[in-house]
């Protein structure tokens, strides 16, 4: 949220007696940004080593700073290895935050890399991405 700094002029009165005095008297003044505005929990996440076939999993919040609903849609993964637990869209309204689940299952002793891709109705930032990373490890007796 925007913070803005307005000066006022305000008519006080002195006291029963005397004329009013003027004084300034600095406001401070929430703004919230007009339309729709991206803010997101993290842009990468490092799911480190994971036995191979098991999940390891993070959570992605995408919040709504802006006055109108904020659309998060067109979400896709660049390496299937990753998921997500949501649909391909949602709206998330003014004010409030979406979390979702992104998982990490490896099916081979390797380094993988991935992304979590989507488009938005903010102005700033029409589109995104959060970078993941993770190892898969086999199991040594």
């Amino acid at each position: 949220m925007d913070l803005k700094v307005t000066e006022n002029t305000e008519t006080l009165p002195a006291g029963p007696s005397s004329a009013p005095e003027t004084e300034k008297a600095g406001a401070v003044e929430a703004k919230q940004a007009a339309g729709p505005v991206l803010d997101i929990s993290s842009t990468y996440f490092d799911f480190g080593s994971v036995y191979l076939y098991s999940t390891a999993t993070r959570t992605l919040t995408f919040y709504n700073n802006g006055s109108r609903d904020l659309t998060i849609s067109n979400l896709s993964m660049t390496n299937s290895s990753f998921s997500y637990s949501s649909g391909s869209s949602f709206t998330v309204p003014p004010g409030e935050g979406r979390t979702i689940t992104i998982r990490f299952t490896p099916y081979f002793s390797q380094s993988y890399y991935g992304s979590l891709m989507f488009r938005t109705n903010d102005p700033q930032y029409s589109s995104g991405s959060v970078y993941l990373t993770g190892t898969g490890r086999s199991y040594t007796p």
